[in-house]
């Protein structure tokens, strides 16, 4: 296995150096951001090398990459940086917590990062690019397109598809066999029960707040 560059110095890469460390074989060798970018020579002890030159010191003949980016610009962003890594040579590696539930079956795409108590049914698919976070469950065929984001605690029915760049807040439900479009937004705690065509967007209300002070209900408390 080759040590890894991480791309990123934000709060995704944070959380990917902890994963790494603590529930992986990956060695991370260092990190990697656009030379505009460097505040720090180094982060998390590893250096900060500048992107437009990493293969200088890092060639991907010796070392493998994972792009650690959210889902900003509606997970653009990440789509794009991919293609720059690989068309630089690279490999991306993907990360499953050890944690996960998955038939043996399961395929994956390049640079994809799911974390910890998920349950992911046979016959699920994804792309690349594809991060989903903690305590999400999903029924059997459910296909993750290139590049979607699943947010924590996320419930997605059986034979389910999720297209490519959309992205799924908290609490996000979905019934069986929905087809979710090409980058498409479902707010945190929305529940799905049609088919949602490319661009789409679902933000449920949130909870009213009550007309009075909390002081009237401490001894209730």
């Amino acid at each position: 296995m080759k040590p890894v560059v991480i791309f990123g110095i934000g709060a995704f890469a944070d959380q990917t150096m902890f994963y790494f460390q603590h529930d992986s074989a990956f060695r991370v060798a260092a990190f990697s951001v656009d030379q505009a970018y460097i505040k720090e020579p180094t982060f998390h002890g590893k250096p900060v090398v500048p992107f437009e030159t990493l293969e200088e010191e890092f060639p991907p003949t010796d070392f493998d990459v994972f792009v650690a980016m959210g889902y900003s610009n509606l997970n653009q962003h990440r789509a794009e940086r991919i293609g720059l890594v690989r068309a630089k040579g690279y490999k991306m590696v993907s990360y499953l917590h050890s944690s996960i539930t998955v038939a043996p079956d399961l395929v994956h795409g390049e640079n994809c990062f799911v974390s910890e108590r998920i349950a992911l049914q046979p016959f699920c698919r994804l792309g690349h690019g594809v991060v989903i976070l903690t305590a999400t469950a999903t029924g059997h065929d459910v296909k993750f397109q290139d590049y979607c984001y699943v947010a924590g605690g996320c419930i997605i029915g059986a034979n389910t598809t999720i297209g490519s760049y959309s992205f799924l807040s908290l609490n996000v439900t979905v019934r069986p066999n929905v087809t979710i479009g090409k980058s498409v937004i479902l707010g945190t705690g929305a529940l799905l029960l049609e088919d949602a065509p490319d661009g789409s967007v679902y933000i449920p209300k949130g909870t009213p707040r009550a007309p009075r002070s909390s002081r009237l209900y401490q001894k209730f408390i």
